[in-house]
C-alpha cells in the first residue's frame, strides 16, 4: 500500500542562514523515509507562512498530492509529480556545481537567472549567503565571501527562502552537501 507524506513546510521569521535549523533537520529525516518501497513526499516548503505552519489553503499541496497519487498509484505517467532531487555535486575553483537526479515524474527545473535560498561555507564551517544560477541541469553556486568552499545548503532553515521549482511549481526539497 503506498503511503505518501507531505514535508514540513516553512514557517517562523524569514532566514538564508540558520544552521541549527531544527525543522530543517525534521524535514531531511522525512526525505529520508523515501528510500522506503512505496512511498512518496510532496515538497512544501513554499508554502508556510511566518506566524502559521499550516497554510490558510490546502489547495496547492492537495494538487501535489494528487498528482503524486495519479502518477505513482493510478500509473497516468504523463503527470508530473516531483521536482528533480539533489543528487550530488563537485567543487571547481570558487564553484560548487549541484546535480540533480530526475526520478520517474521528475520534470525539469525552470530557468531562472538567479536562485535563492542557497549558502556556503569554507574549512572554517562558517555559513555565508551565495548566489546561484542554473546551468543545463546543474545549479552554479558561489560565494564572494567564500573563496574556497566546502559544503552548500538549500532551503536549510525554518523558514527559508526557497525558489528552485519546476514549470509545474513543484519544489526542489532542502539539501546539503555537509553532515555537520
Amino acid at each position: 500500500m503506498p503511503f505518501y507524506f507531505v514535508q514540513l513546510a516553512n514557517f517562523g521569521e524569514v532566514k538564508t542562514i540558520h544552521p541549527e535549523s531544527a525543522f530543517a533537520m525534521l524535514r531531511e529525516a522525512q526525505a529520508a523515509a523515501l528510500h522506503l518501497p512505496n512511498t512518496g513526499m510532496v515538497v512544501n516548503i513554499d508554502m508556510g507562512l511566518v506566524d502559521n505552519v499550516h497554510p490558510k489553503t490546502g489547495r496547492i499541496f492537495g494538487a501535489r498530492m494528487a498528482a503524486l497519487a495519479l502518477h505513482n498509484t493510478y500509473e497516468k505517467k504523463k503527470i508530473p509529480c516531483y521536482a528533480p532531487m539533489y543528487d550530488s555535486y563537485r567543487i571547481e575553483g570558487n564553484e560548487v556545481r549541484i546535480r540533480f537526479s530526475m526520478p520517474e515524474g521528475a520534470e525539469p527545473l525552470e530557468p531562472m537567472e538567479k536562485v535563492e535560498g542557497f549558502v556556503v561555507a569554507g574549512y572554517d564551517r562558517k555559513w555565508h549567503d551565495a548566489t546561484a544560477r542554473i546551468e543545463g541541469d546543474e545549479v552554479v553556486v558561489t560565494s564572494a565571501e567564500v573563496a574556497h568552499p566546502l559544503a552548500v545548503r538549500y532551503a536549510w532553515a525554518d523558514n527559508p527562502p526557497s525558489d528552485l521549482h519546476t514549470r509545474s511549481n513543484f519544489r526542489v526539497a532542502p539539501f546539503r552537501t555537509d553532515h555537520w
